[in-house]
């Protein structure tokens, strides 16, 4: 087994409130023992940036943003072609709810490779005169350049099944982005992409949610520890291994036990619908048979990213009998 597992909810923010009787809350022992026996440490970013500094080494890219560190790897090589500013966009599908719109519970989207094909060509004609260029990636995020400007959301994720309060560019000065958005979702409207998905049974696209444009802090310094794996698909974390030079499999496996080998292994665990969704196999496939593996000395270290929040798991740390053990949705609100 592995020497440390390094456990990451993609899209998991859960909020402190719950709706329903409380006392049918679902009950997660083992990840309640982790929470509670681990040491913990505040994210103040996201994950990625977090993942990023920690082992990530990529040359010259010490004040890259998200988005440009993508663009490296999924730009076709041709990130000269690129403006000065740059965005990850994430096809969304928002509705409208009884007083504010809500980003859709299954609202971040992939398309297919034709899909974003098809998009992408009919975006840099209707959009030539301008200075936005839209670029095709092969994964969940395209790539947006255009006007000089570092304006952007945060990670949709944060916002899955919730009311938008500030819609997907939040940040004063970002005109330009704000009026690109309104365009956007007028020319998607009626566009045959989103015909086809209906017709299919598929979320309509309503806008790109334009994100990453904030520069993480990576080491520019080859990193001399142990290897690192990457399961799981994600546009910046990929792209950050690619150029730190991880290996990658692109299938998630399903338990620690298919962790073959030394050195850190890192497992994008992507959301499903409802909480219950991504604690119920977090719980069975991978926490229970982690603990039993710390005790029994063959798993070294245990990490769990889940919101804004890193627990670290050591086996000395289950020792520690005294700390009690609060409700998994107050530990990690």
């Amino acid at each position: 087994m592995a020497a440390e597992v390094i456990l990451i909810l993609q899209e998991f923010f859960p909020t402190q409130e719950r709706a329903g009787d409380p006392r049918q809350e679902p009950g997660f022992p083992a990840l309640e023992r982790v929470l509670a026996a681990a040491q913990h440490e505040p994210l103040g970013s996201d994950w990625r940036a977090a993942l990023a500094q920690r082992h990530g080494s990529v040359q010259g890219a010490a004040a890259l943003s998200s988005a440009r560190i993508a663009a490296r790897v999924f730009a076709g090589g041709d990130t000269a072609a690129l403006a000065p500013g740059c965005w990850l966009a994430t096809p969304v599908h928002y509705f409208a709810g009884l007083d504010s719109v809500h980003l859709h519970p299954a609202g971040l989207l992939r398309l297919s490779p034709e899909e974003q094909a098809a998009l992408v060509g009919d975006f840099n004609r209707e959009f030539a005169d301008g200075a936005w260029r839209l670029w095709a990636t092969g994964r969940r995020e395209l790539l947006l350049s255009g006007v000089h400007s570092d304006a952007g959301g945060a990670d949709p994720a944060r916002w899955l099944g919730k009311p938008l309060e500030r819609g997907p560019v939040g940040r004063a000065g970002a005109s330009e982005l704000r009026r690109l958005g309104v365009g956007l979702e007028m020319w998607l409207h009626e566009h045959p992409l989103n015909r086809a998905r209906e017709a299919g049974g598929k979320l309509r696209v309503i806008g790109l949610w334009l994100w990453g444009s904030e520069p993480l802090r990576l080491s520019t310094e080859a990193r001399r520890g142990s290897p690192v794996t990457l399961w799981g698909q994600d546009t910046v974390a990929e792209a950050i291994g690619q150029l730190s030079g991880w290996s990658h499999e692109a299938a998630t496996p399903d338990g620690p036990g298919a962790l073959r080998g030394d050195g850190i292994h890192v497992v994008l665990l992507p959301g499903t619908a409802g909480e219950g969704g991504v604690l119920d196999p977090l719980e069975r496939c991978w926490l229970t048979p982690a603990l039993a593996a710390l005790r029994a000395g063959t798993l070294q270290t245990l990490e769990l990213f889940a919101g804004a929040h890193a627990f670290r798991l050591r086996r000395l740390h289950l020792a520690r009998f005294w700390r009690s053990r609060a409700p998994w949705r107050e530990a990690l609100a």
